[in-house]
């Protein structure tokens, strides 16, 4: 469970649809822990170092990057606060996965002036909900 990744179809939308760039794939590429996660970019980390991941993420937001990650809806850890601190957008699927202890959402750190939660059905809807890709120089 702790590598399990993004369910393909949501992983699609994100990356290939919405221009979100994945962080995650490995330090060999780009090491998610260590740099500045560029604008728009996507994660979904190891479930068993969330709270690494998560203070990454926040680096990254506060230089000035739009941050999404794939995350379980805990609200009694220490990261989810960290988080809520910066008034994500949480988007909870209506129709989670039955075999997860908690739903898997999604937290975007995206410069929102209060903290904000959606549902989403289908997943044609997050092209609703989220920021487009910032426009290429």
């Amino acid at each position: 469970m702790d590598n399990e990744p993004t369910p393909p179809k949501l992983y699609h939308v994100l990356i290939n649809e919405l221009g979100y760039k994945d962080v995650c794939l490995g330090p060999e590429k780009f090491d998610a822990l260590k740099e500045l996660w560029p604008d728009h970019s996507y994660c979904n980390p190891p479930w068993s170092r969330k709270d690494e991941f998560v203070d990454a993420a926040i680096r990254s937001y506060e230089a000035g990057s739009e941050v999404l990650m794939y995350l379980p809806f805990d609200p009694s850890t220490g990261w989810f606060h960290k988080l809520y601190e910066h008034n994500p957008l949480i988007i909870f699927f209506l129709k989670p996965p039955k075999h997860i202890r908690y739903p898997p959402t999604l937290i975007d750190l995206g410069f929102y002036p209060r903290p904000e939660v959606r549902f989403v059905e289908k997943l044609k809807e997050l092209k609703e909900i989220l920021p487009p890709p910032p426009p290429r120089l």
